[in-house]
């Protein structure tokens, strides 16, 4: 379902789109790495603020990303760790 909401919400709009959903612990549910590296081949769909805090799942989604595809850390605490696998801040 998620999935299906944030194309919904890509499709529907004019403007580039980042889900900044991966944040369990502020929004109650994790957007798995499989369902973002689906997303981001949406051509709206151009970045994440990633905060889950699982270091798996990041470095899954940096390896797997599309080139135009931005991952922003979502909570300062990870992103000098993030920069370090490839993020872009």
């Amino acid at each position: 379902m998620l999935e299906a909401h944030f194309r919904a919400v890509a499709d529907e709009g004019d403007l580039p789109h980042h889900p900044s959903t991966t944040y369990p612990a502020r929004t109650g549910v994790n957007v798995e790495a499989a369902t973002l590296l689906r997303l981001a081949e949406h051509p709206r769909i151009v970045a994440v603020k990633e905060a889950s805090a699982n270091m798996d799942q990041i470095a899954t989604i940096l390896s797997e990303r599309p080139a135009d595809f931005s991952v922003l850390a979502g909570d300062d605490t990870w992103t000098f760790p993030m920069l370090a696998m490839g993020g872009d801040g």
